[in-house]
Formats: C-alpha cells, sequence, structure tokens
C-alpha cells in the first residue's frame, strides 16, 4: 500500500537545508501494524547543465531510520511486548532490534 503520509518538501526547505519527516505506510493485512519510519532529505550535490531553468529539480538522498532502536546492554537476554501485538520478541545480550511499528511522541 501507499504511505498515508508524505514529506513536504515545500514547506520544510524554506527552514532548514534537511527535511525530516515520519512516514507511515499501512498494512495490507488488517491485524498487523504500520510500517513506520523515520526520513532525512539532504540534497545531494549533483552537476547538473540545463537550458531551461524551470526544468531542474533539485536531487535529494532520502535516509530513512527505524523509529526506534532497542539495544541490550544487560548481561542476558530480554523480551518485549510492543503495545497492541499479542507477540513477544526476544533480545540477545549484547544484541539490538530495530522497531519499525511504533510512534514515539
Amino acid at each position: 500500500k501507499e504511505s498515508t503520509t508524505y514529506i513536504s518538501w515545500k514547506e520544510e526547505l524554506h527552514r532548514s537545508r534537511e527535511v525530516r519527516c515520519m512516514l507511515q505506510c499501512p498494512s495490507v493485512e488488517v491485524n498487523f501494524l504500520p510500517l513506520i519510519v523515520n526520513t532525512v532529505a539532504l540534497p545531494d550535490e549533483l552537476s547538473y547543465i540545463c537550458t531551461h531553468e524551470e526544468d531542474w529539480d533539485p536531487a535529494y538522498i532520502i535516509h530513512l531510520y527505524p523509529t526506534l532502536t532497542l539495544r541490550n546492554l544487560l548481561p542476558y537476554s530480554l523480551r518485549y511486548l510492543l503495545e497492541g501485538t499479542a507477540e513477544t520478541h526476544e533480545l540477545a545480550e549484547g544484541s539490538a532490534a530495530d522497531v519499525l511499528h511504533s510512534k514515539i511522541t
């Protein structure tokens, strides 16, 4: 499915050189959580020659990041459960897990 959110380029470009946004894509399955990722769009330094100024669009590199990364610094494994789900996840000692179904406010 398509994302229900978008990167608002025109509104953000005058504020900063980088554009930050949270994108949310709904699941195709009814009982599944949406995919949520944080994005950072940075201008790409391209050499582009065009005879018509209106034909030129700036290029961006879009970085995708998880909304949350859990890191287990404990000397033993642990289990965690996300709100709204019944599935537990195990995180081994010294490991990390990206959570792509959470919205941090």
